[in-house]
């Protein structure tokens, strides 16, 4: 069977196809056999169209970057046909490649007449949406692994998560996310599936650097909210150069100054953590005023589940090494800067907000009446929305 298909003019005659492999289950001359060969030839003519433009959407950013232009390499007539995507250096390209090849690998174990109608289709959406890139992976950095899951095309976007959360936090908003960008999420170290090697010193920020390293990001957008805000504020202060723009949702700020009526609420939380009582750290850190705003929501449920999934750890022993306070340093800020607060946020975060808005040159700040802390999970649409236009206008 060659890839273009039955040629149309066998097709008058009655002809149709049956494979040779796979103990030639894929039989063109019923209903489910001619889709799922149409749409196999259809992914494959994808997958070629894909390579052919991110490979001259590549040349002309090296142009434009004064690189000196050189032709690719030639590849022989049996590498063009196949529809296999190759290894490219980005992680989307390696997860599309491992997802096709897990496709693949099934159709030769059990053959196309397995797969039904509906489950083609079905693969064919997932393929169309993009959620064949959805792959989660580790990456080791200095004195950590990082879990991590790459979505979409060329990444642009890396997301961090609060205190006590996970990548699992931006769930409800990830399918929303414009499908012309890529993106990551990742667990920040002693969170989620992210470990410690060892019980050194360290910073975040240092290991978000240390991840746009190994995954060759130059530069990007970063987004954060809580404690991942205050990451990536750190890290944008630090090296200006690797980011694009930043968005901070409800952020924290490094070696900020909490208030006694924070301290009053936080501390019973780590004694009942460090006393073995990790149920009742649990609860009172769901019960935090904090969280008032999101417990009253359709995301009550989504809240439980992430303060249920934390083990706890950064309460029994937090390694973070010290910092000066970026609040000095806010007003170097250089890329340009979103800022999502909600009105009914904790005392502490909203005077956070006030200084950075205060404070940095280049910013735009959006104050949701009805909100409070955890913005992206009580309103996801509303922050969708923000982020498409701040990213469209910067």
């Amino acid at each position: 069977m060659v890839a273009s298909g039955i040629p149309s003019t066998l097709r008058p005659q009655g002809a149709r196809c049956r494979a040779a492999q796979s103990g030639g289950k894929l039989d063109t001359s019923s209903a489910a056999g001619e889709l799922v060969f149409h749409v196999f030839g259809a992914i494959a003519h994808f997958e070629r169209r894909l390579t052919a433009e991110r490979t001259k959407g590549r040349y002309r950013r090296g142009a434009r970057q004064g690189k000196a232009s050189r032709a690719p390499p030639a590849r022989s007539r049996e590498s063009q046909s196949s529809p296999e995507p190759g290894g490219g250096k980005h992680v989307a390209d390696r997860c599309r490649a491992a997802a096709w090849s897990r496709l693949c690998d099934g159709v030769s174990r059990n053959g196309f007449g397995r797969y039904s109608a509906s489950r083609v289709i079905s693969l064919f959406r997932r393929f169309a949406k993009g959620h064949w890139m959805d792959e989660k992976r580790i990456m080791g950095v200095p004195g950590a692994s990082l879990s991590f899951e790459a979505q979409a095309g060329e990444i642009s976007t890396i997301f961090l998560h609060g205190f006590g959360g996970d990548m699992r936090t931006w769930d409800i908003l990830w399918p929303l996310l414009p499908s012309q960008r890529g993106y990551i999420r990742y667990d920040l170290r002693g969170f989620g599936n992210s470990v410690a090697l060892d019980g050194g010193p360290f910073h975040h920020a240092d290991d978000l650097l240390n991840l746009m390293d190994a995954l060759q990001i130059d530069r990007c957008d970063l987004v954060g909210v809580s404690m991942g805000g205050s990451v990536v504020l750190n890290l944008a202060l630090s090296h200006p150069d690797r980011i694009r723009s930043l968005s901070l949702l409800s952020s924290g700020l490094t070696a900020w100054e909490w208030s006694d009526e924070w301290r009053m609420l936080w501390h019973p939380i780590v004694i009942a953590a460090r006393a073995g009582e990790m149920q009742r750290a649990k609860s009172l850190w769901l019960a935090h005023p904090l969280f008032d705003t999101t417990r009253s929501c359709s995301a009550a449920d989504v809240l439980r589940a992430e303060v249920s999934r934390f083990s706890g750890a950064a309460w029994i022993d937090d390694n973070q090494g010290p910092a000066l306070p970026d609040l000095d340093r806010l007003h170097t800020l250089r890329p340009p800067l979103l800022l999502l607060t909600g009105a009914h946020d904790y005392a502490d975060f909203r005077l956070i907000a006030n200084m950075i808005e205060a404070c940095v040159p280049n910013i735009t700040r959006h104050d949701a009446e009805d909100l409070g802390h955890l913005v992206h999970l009580e309103a996801p649409l509303w922050c969708r929305d923000m982020l498409t236009a701040f990213w469209q206008n910067t």
